[in-house]
């Protein structure tokens, strides 16, 4: 937890989605190898960080309808290669403004005041940086691919 508290809030959005990609879901193809998270693997992270945030100050817990409605949401707006899977640079954008993320993170003491400044701070930084790997990733991608 303290090197986690230490991180950028880049690198803290690329810890979780380390830690929610499920190497043993039956039903996604991706391997963690590959910094892939499926629609379920959102979910489960979102869940378990809603009733985590519901235990400890209360905050509702959404129900499974609008967990569902959140993921379809965010997969429209963040799979920006449409290819059914979140990078993990994707995902560090949701963990930007997600309030369960957010929340959950607050609460576990990893992210700051600091942090929540230094991300306003750097908002159109860290979306063109975001970006840049994303593009140099698809580019490697295609490049394979051919």
């Amino acid at each position: 937890m303290a090197l986690i508290r230490q991180q950028t809030p880049k690198d803290k959005a690329y810890t979780i989605f380390g830690i929610y990609q499920l190497e043993d879901d039956p039903n996604s193809k991706f391997s963690k190898n590959m910094y892939q998270m499926s629609k379920m693997e959102l979910k489960a992270c979102l869940c378990s960080m809603n009733k985590t945030n519901h235990m400890l100050c209360g905050e509702a817990v959404l129900s499974e309808e609008m967990l569902d409605k959140r993921v379809e949401e965010y997969y429209k707006k963040y799979d920006q290669n449409n290819d059914l899977s979140l990078q993990r640079e994707e995902f560090a954008l949701i963990c930007k403004t997600d309030t369960i993320i957010l929340q959950f993170l607050r609460l576990c003491g990893l992210f700051t005041q600091e942090d929540s400044t230094a991300l306003s701070a750097m908002d159109e930084d860290f979306d063109m940086d975001l970006q840049n790997e994303l593009t140099l990733k698809h580019q490697q991608t295609n490049m394979a691919d051919a």
